[in-house]
């Protein structure tokens, strides 16, 4: 193959040559599009990263080289690196390598940003490259050079402030083409570059404690996250929208007010809905940006005569290269159709009027004017009866016919040849198929391998040659390999066949002659391809001319497909349209990943105030539903900010810049992290980060320690994020928090519980959790002797109830006694005189200190009568000063026996029920 590149005598080794024809592109050294692939999850990604002297600004750059897209960000750093991973977190796929400036990795370096990436993400090499790489003047002319035309400018202008950025951008351009020799045409890459401040903040801790991607209690099922309830997309684009829309949802209210918009036309409209998603179908598995004719050209195809063994032979290009060749042109005419299919939806969504500036948009990326020009290049270059399709025979007969050729060229007179050699086979394999009808009753398939090779396959019922393949050859002579059975040469109904290969339900083999056949047709479908590539590439030359409108329409038919998934979802689960507001106010809202695995979810009311009772403490008994309401409000929170409905009755949502998680309760031996400092070390950030808009969901603190202790932390964390304004809910087990917290911040904190109670039946009692939001605190009821009751021997819940009764007997009598009364008494008569002193030094007039003087006395015998009353009301109980430790029984072998024959009867219940 020749090999073409781009000449420059610039330093960095760019083309620079503005007149060199347009889509001249060249591919990697030897296999151009090796790891290219269009596989979503398999996308080849480089990240470059910049960082500032001061370590407080990042410039990062991610060139997706399967997509052909760059993305570029500036970020205002943390010590911790977090808004950095955050942002690496929401991009799809794992980056193959990172960039880093040289002394970032040296001994003296005082940056932590190697280490921290190398902890984040193990996997992942490290790459050190030299300043000279890292050029910000370089990045701007690579942009003019390689952007898409009416992005090229408006990109530029945008990175003008952002010199790291820039630096991280041309470090991961030379990193491309210096080692990994790929090359992208002019005007080929869409180059985008965006500031996180434009989204809410969702780090990877939230997205794991949410299940946004991944279920907690089972990795593998998709379908109880938030994604997999929000997924009803049919495109590919549509998918990586969602995804990238749900981890940085807008904090624009205007954005955020058109999506609903358009939303609302959908859900008011079933026609309209309807049809949009049939067309949407249409799409389904064509995956456009993935499938960019422009993004990862290659040379054209090559062909010559060479001396070979003393004769001249014509030198074709190998079956790989051919292969690629073949699947481009695919892509086109999937392309065509995808064209099409969107005009579809342009006439759909135009007939219905919809009032939605969103939708406006949209309408113009699919207009005619916009798309017309593309059509006409398809419809110069294309025959009318060429399909998009991926079966083998299909495609290497679109490559065979669909490119329009002139009369009497070299590629008609090879077409012909090929023609004529085609049905010759098929004249062979109709008297095979006569041979076979006489001597066996059935005939044969053709059929052709879906490999590069392109051979020829005569395709059986394998009940129809069972018999004939085993009454020749022994079951030892045969070969597994894999899932297939290979068999050697035998004979069916008299015809010699060779490659004989069972799967599944069918027998495919062949002939002799069919291979050879097969073999000289493919030498002339070879031949037509190569005379037709290099149409192709002048095809795709034109095409690029035209790279924004098709990214513009990909775009759209993006957003119109997260819309009707939105729509698809919202009239199914009977959700509302969210009011922006300053306060949150929740009518009956519910959990939309939990509502949809049980049917009778319980819902809730939720208030959270603008200025007053923006901290809300939730407590309550276990599976009372605490945790599953906390999660609630950050969901729904994240839907509204999407811009899809909500699961409510009335729903009025303020927008939230950020939001913090804190419900993770396991230890982390890699950081020498037990329970307590997982909590402290994910509080901690919470405390620096978050600002009166955030939104910070806390699922228990001080856990890990002594109760006076967790006590004594939580509350002082609950006053620091009270004084900070955030947004908190706080699910608690310590109903003191409650209390303190409503007697020092009145105005600030409201109190809410789950109800439940203890109901008792014939031999054990029941507890029930309505899972009903109340007003107030939780009343200090427990319920665990009468859960205990249900899974444990008499003897021991008796022996429970005894030492329960013993500790609080023991709490009791540690109480203040008659002695602390009379100090309390002696403390108001010896503090009167003290202010009977000041009245009387004080410059008040008669009427003043006579008024003054009846209100102290007033006063002073209110609070010793206090104290009388509370200490004779102390004497009077029966309750002793001091307990004696309780006299623990010990159970029978009857007991023991019964109790646990019912724990075998019990878990095979349980048993059952799984199965």
């Amino acid at each position: 193959m020749v090999q073409s590149e781009l000449g420059s005598d610039s330093d960095s080794g760019w083309d620079t040559d503005e007149e060199e024809e347009l889509g001249k592109l060249v591919g990697a050294t030897s296999t151009p599009r090796q790891g290219l692939g269009g596989d979503e999850d398999k996308d080849k990604l480089i990240c470059a990263i910049s960082e500032s002297r001061s370590s407080d600004v990042l410039g990062l750059a991610v060139i997706n080289l399967t997509a052909g897209q760059v993305d570029i960000v500036t970020i205002l750093n943390d010590d911790k690196y977090q808004r950095l991973f955050e942002t690496l977190w929401r991009i799809q796929g794992t980056p193959e390598v990172f960039l880093v400036l040289k002394n970032v990795v040296s001994e003296n370096s005082k940056s932590r940003l190697a280490p921290s990436l190398d902890h984040e993400f193990p996997d992942v090499p490290i790459l050190p490259l030299v300043r000279e790489n890292w050029n910000k003047l370089e990045a701007h002319r690579l942009i003019d050079l390689f952007s898409v035309n009416r992005q090229a400018k408006a990109t530029g202008d945008s990175l003008g402030s952002s010199f790291y950025g820039s630096c991280a951008f041309a470090a991961a351009m030379t990193y491309v083409r210096e080692e990994l020799n790929i090359f992208f045409s002019k005007q080929s890459l869409v180059i985008r570059h965006s500031r996180p401040a434009d989204a809410m903040g969702i780090d990877r801790s939230t997205i794991m404690s949410l299940e946004l991607l991944y279920n907690i209690r089972g990795p593998k099922t998709k379908s109880s996250t938030l994604f997999g309830v929000l997924n009803y997309t049919r495109t590919p684009q549509g998918r990586r929208l969602l995804r990238s829309t749900m981890l940085q949802p807008s904090i624009k209210k205007e954005e955020i007010l058109g999506r609903y918009d358009a939303l609302q036309a959908l859900c008011d409209d079933e026609d309209l809905f309807q049809d949009v998603s049939k067309g949407l179908k249409d799409l389904t598995g064509m995956d456009v940006e993935r499938s960019i004719p422009w993004a990862h050209a290659h040379p054209a195809l090559d062909e010559g005569v060479a001396m070979i063994q003393g004769h001249y032979q014509i030198f074709l290009p190998v079956h790989a290269e051919l292969y690629e060749a073949e699947r481009e042109l695919n892509h086109i005419l999937m392309l065509r159709r995808y064209i099409a299919g969107v005009q579809h939806l342009h006439r759909t969504v135009s007939s219905a009027h919809c009032a939605s500036s969103l939708v406006d948009s949209i309408l113009e990326k699919f207009s005619l004017g916009t798309l017309g020009p593309v059509v006409q290049v398809l419809i110069d270059s294309i025959e009318e009866d060429a399909t998009y399709s991926n079966a083998p025979i299909d495609i290497r007969n679109n490559r065979l016919w669909a490119v329009k050729a002139e009369p009497n060229g070299i590629l008609e007179r090879a077409r012909k040849l090929f023609r004529r050699r085609v049905d010759e086979l098929n004249e062979y394999v109709d008297r095979l198929n006569d041979h076979f009808t006489k001597h066996l009753g059935m005939i044969a398939e053709l059929c052709m391998d879906n490999d590069k090779d392109r051979h020829y396959h005569l395709r059986f019922h394998w009940e129809d040659v069972k018999y004939d393949v085993s009454r020749r050859w022994r079951e030892v002579e045969t070969q597994k390999v894999g899932h297939a059975y290979h068999w050697k040469q035998y004979t069916i109904g008299g015809v010699p066949i060779v490659n004989g290969v069972r799967r599944k339900k069918h027998y495919y083999c062949q002939t002799i002659e069919l291979l050879e056949r097969s073999r000289e047709i493919q030498l002339q479908a070879d031949i037509v391809t190569t005379q037709s590539d290099r149409l192709v590439l002048e095809l795709k030359g034109r095409l690029l001319r035209h790279a924004p409108a098709l990214l513009a329409m990909s775009d759209a038919v993006a957003k119109l497909d997260m819309l009707c998934s939105f729509a698809d979802l919202s009239t199914s689960q009977n959700y509302v349209r969210p009011v922006i507001a300053d306060s949150l106010v929740l009518k009956a809202a519910r959990n939309p990943i939990t509502e949809i695995r049980k049917i009778n979810f319980v819902a809730n009311d939720v208030f959270s105030g603008k200025d007053g009772q923006r901290f809300l403490v939730i407590t309550g008994g276990n599976m009372s539903g605490k945790s599953t309401f906390i999660r609630t409000i950050a969901l729904i929170q994240i839907m509204a900010q999407m811009g899809c409905f909500i699961p409510a009755r009335y729903a009025g949502i303020p927008i939230c810049d950020r939001i913090f998680t804190r419900v993770s309760t396991e230890d982390r031996p890699e950081g020498n992290l037990g329970t307590l400092g997982v909590e402290m070390r994910e509080m901690n950030v919470v405390l620096r980060k978050a600002t009166k808009n955030s939104l910070v969901i806390i699922d228990e603190l001080g856990r890990g320690t002594s109760r006076k202790d967790g006590l004594a932390i939580a509350i002082s964390m609950s006053e620091s994020l009270i004084d900070i304004g955030c947004r908190v809910f706080f699910a608690t087990h310590f109903p003191e928090i409650a209390r303190v917290l409503n007697s020092w911040k009145p105005k600030s904190v409201l109190n809410v519980h789950f109800e439940g109670r203890s109901v008792m039946s014939t031999d054990a009692a029941q507890i029930s959790l309505p899972h009903r939001l109340s007003s107030g605190p939780v009343e200090e009821t427990d319920h665990g002797l009468d859960l205990s009751r249900r899974f444990f021997l008499p003897q021991i819940v008796r022996n429970a109830e005894k030492v329960s009764g013993f500790l609080q007997s023991r709490q009791i009598a540690e109480e203040p006694g008659p002695m602390s009364r009379e100090a309390e008494q002696n403390k108001l008569i010896l503090a009167l005189p003290d202010l009977l002193k000041q009245a009387h030094g004080s410059n008040m007039d008669d009427s003043a200190l006579e008024s003054y003087l009846e209100r102290l006395q007033t006063e002073f015998t209110v609070r010793m009568d206090e104290v009388a009353d509370d200490d004779a009301l102390k004497d009077t109980t029966n309750t002793p000063r001091s307990a004696e430790k309780p006299v623990l029984d010990k159970p029978d072998k009857e007991e023991l026996m019964d109790w646990k024959k019912k724990c075998d009867e019990g878990e095979k219940r349980v048993m059952r029920a799984h199965l």
